[in-house]
């Protein structure tokens, strides 16, 4: 499936990101794991996520 969408959609970059430097993304990957919709939308970030959002503005 990833394959076919790079292939679709025009230009891509695709670059390896390290966990400790993308923690929001992370997080918000992992509480993806635990949901069974295949698409969920939030009014506002959870918490966690809120929290990792206000420390890398900070740093």
């Amino acid at each position: 499936r990833i394959q076919y969408l790079l292939t679709c959609e025009g230009q891509w970059l695709v670059k390896h990101i390290p966990r400790e430097n993308n923690q929001a993304a992370d997080a918000i990957a992992k509480l993806a794991l635990g949901r069974k919709e295949d698409l969920q939308i939030l009014d506002s970030p959870p918490r966690k996520i809120q929290e990792i959002l206000h420390m890398d503005r900070v740093k």
